[in-house]
């Protein structure tokens, strides 16, 4: 406790200091008997003194629930493939720190997993973890030189859509002004992005298609965005709305995250060059709601 401090209350010096926390966490804790100096619990009024030690005892860290069932679908000495549920995150983050795929992950097979690739926590499907730099270096630069290939299966809004349609739109950062900015089509400037699309089936008692998606391109959201842009976005999107982004909310909506989901997009087919240079493909089994006569999940090995 620094001679500045002097004079102020437990709540002063707390919520002066640890400014991260939210203003009104800080009595809560307070009065819930979470501080002390030298055993003895404070209140919010107490006053500190230079020289005082204070220690906050923070409760334990309760993660949110999400789905933990990643079958493998492939493993050897290079690679582990999952087929990873929707809601299920990545990597730590939005509260979850143990409760990922990679902690799952590097659990069973131990620390050196890292995922070769990105997959947003609200979409399931085929996802590839190296088991040693060599391999993660090697999978890096096929997805450079574009010798690795994704397939998505996604159901959309609407069924008037082509049978089959490309989308070459740039990808860049876009305002939304609730979270600052969010990666989306822009007009000037950006990356190229290409996605194409395919109609699988369509339902007209639900209005909504099954399409499927091949992405030549890996930009962060591109698949959402890119639908939503030439307006068939994924049912139950809450962020990308028909023409791009969904702007507007009601005041009492709290605002929609690019990793949530609500949305039925899957990565069905990963195809890519093992570290001798031969191809193999992995399929993750589809969803119901997704499905077309004879899809089932599979391993394509030469």
């Amino acid at each position: 406790m620094g001679s500045g401090d002097d004079g102020l209350s437990v709540l002063e010096f707390y919520t002066m200091h640890y400014r991260r926390a939210d203003p009104e966490e800080w009595p809560r804790r307070i009065e819930a008997g979470l501080v002390t100096r030298s055993c003895e619990v404070l209140r919010s009024t107490d006053l500190v003194r230079a020289g005082d030690r204070l220690e906050y005892f923070r409760p334990p860290w309760e993660e949110p629930e999400v789905p933990l069932d990643a079958p493998v679908l492939y493993e050897d000495g290079d690679l582990v493939v999952f087929s990873k549920p929707a809601g299920l995150p990545v990597t730590p983050g939005a509260g979850c720190l143990e409760r990922t795929l990679l902690h799952l992950a590097r659990s069973a097979f131990g620390p050196a997993l890292n995922p070769a690739h990105r997959l947003d926590t609200g979409t399931s499907g085929v996802i590839a973890f190296t088991r040693n730099p060599e391999t993660a270096r090697h999978l890096h630069r096929a997805f450079l030189h574009g010798q690795i290939r994704k397939v998505y299966r996604a159901r959309v809004v609407g069924i008037a859509l082509p049978d089959h349609f490309e989308v070459d739109l740039p990808m860049g950062r876009v305002p939304y002004p609730p979270l600052g900015t969010v990666s989306g089509v822009v007009r000037q400037g950006g990356r190229h992005a290409f996605t194409e699309v395919t109609v699988i089936r369509r339902d007209p008692d639900a209005g909504e298609s099954v399409v499927e998606v091949r992405p030549r391109t890996g930009r962060s959201q591109q698949i959402r965005a890119h639908l939503a842009w030439v307006g068939w976005p994924l049912t139950g999107d809450r962020l990308y709305g028909p023409g791009g982004l969904r702007w507007p909310l009601p005041p009492e909506e709290a605002p929609s995250r690019p990793g949530e989901g609500g949305f039925l997009l899957h990565a069905w087919t990963l195809a890519l060059p093992r570290r001798d240079g031969t191809p193999m493909t992995v399929e993750a089994p589809l969803p119901e709601e997704l499905r077309s006569a004879g899809s089932t999940g599979s391993l394509s090995l030469p």
